[in-house]
């Protein structure tokens, strides 16, 4: 450690916090609608079920913007939507952009469109899908986070800093 204190490094993709925000705040605003719209007289009060959807998708837009990843002191720490995993900085060996892999891909297909970061911690790829978004957003954050571990960037070849982009699906133990 270098005894200095440093500021923490925050890494996500506002892009996709944006995207969450905007398709809570549809259904929210549907939500919304809704229940200030009179039902037919006799159906009940079921208000209490929209009011749930509600109160659900302000958590939603909240956390969305909370998801992320940190470097702080000797620690990296991933925010995720609803567990925090924290590693010693000194165990990744590389941040790389891989295929988005995960819970909208069950079954093994890949999202063509949608990278994720990739920590590969002592040796092992650990998928971090934290940041997720576009090919070159995801690259430039996994860049990005590279230089502030004191890593040579994925996308670079090491020998000659040539830029190369290989293409393989995280592990799924992250």
């Amino acid at each position: 450690m270098s005894g200095e204190a440093s500021e923490p490094k925050t890494f996500r993709n506002r892009g996709y916090a944006w995207i969450c925000t905007a398709f809570a705040g549809l259904i929210v605003g549907a939500c919304l609608i809704g229940l200030m719209t009179p039902g037919p007289e006799g159906t009940g009060d079921d208000a209490y079920l929209g009011w749930l959807t509600v109160a659900a998708g302000v958590a939603f837009i909240v956390r969305s913007w909370q998801v992320r990843v940190v470097i702080d002191g000797e620690r990296v720490v991933r925010h995720g939507w609803f567990i925090r995993r924290s590693y010693p900085r000194r165990r990744v060996d590389r941040v790389e952009s891989v295929r988005y892999a995960g819970f909208w891909t069950r079954g093994g297909a890949e999202v063509g469109w949608a990278d994720m970061l990739c920590l590969t911690i002592d040796g092992r790829p650990t998928a971090a899908r934290e940041v997720v978004g576009r090919g070159v957003t995801v690259e430039r954050i996994a860049g990005e986070m590279s230089v502030a571990l004191g890593l040579v960037p994925a996308h670079l070849d090491p020998v000659t800093g040539q830029a190369r982009k290989p293409r393989h699906r995280a592990a799924d133990g992250g």
